[in-house]
């Protein structure tokens, strides 16, 4: 998981888009569509935008996979040319079990997005910066 220290997942600003959904599987889809939008508001090429579909299917996955939740809110801002995204689950049924990401994983999310992290195995966070226009297209991130 990345080093970097992640943002306070509870701080909500004016500008956040907060989505509340039930913490299963089937409301992964509503997370990719909002995380999309998102993407596109900022003029996203194509493949930025599926790496942020990618990134939060991958990590709320992940905390899915860790207990059994109620609720998965996912908060995204877009301020300042990123995207970033907080997803924090809430009231685990049962026994919460440490969140392992495999190598591919990793690799996947290294791929996808500037930083990411997992804390808790109850939330995760992630950002993709915009590429500046006079960036070289061909190089890579």
């Amino acid at each position: 998981m990345s080093a970097i220290t992640s943002p306070d997942p509870r701080a909500v600003h004016d500008r956040d888009v907060v989505i509340d959904v039930p913490a299963r599987a089937r409301s992964l889809r509503l997370l990719r569509l909002a995380v999309a939008d998102a993407a596109a508001d900022l003029d996203m090429d194509l493949d930025a935008i599926e790496s942020a579909r990618i990134a939060v299917d991958e990590l709320a996955t992940l905390l899915l996979s860790a207990a059994q939740w109620t609720r998965l809110v996912l908060r995204i801002d877009s301020a300042d040319r990123r995207l970033r995204v907080r997803g924090e689950t809430s009231d685990a049924r049962g026994e919460v079990t440490e969140v392992q990401a495999d190598r591919v994983v990793r690799e996947l999310l290294a791929v996808c997005v500037d930083d990411y992290g997992v804390q808790g195995g109850s939330s995760f966070w992630f950002t993709i910066g915009v590429p500046s226009a006079d960036a070289d297209p061909s190089s890579e991130r």
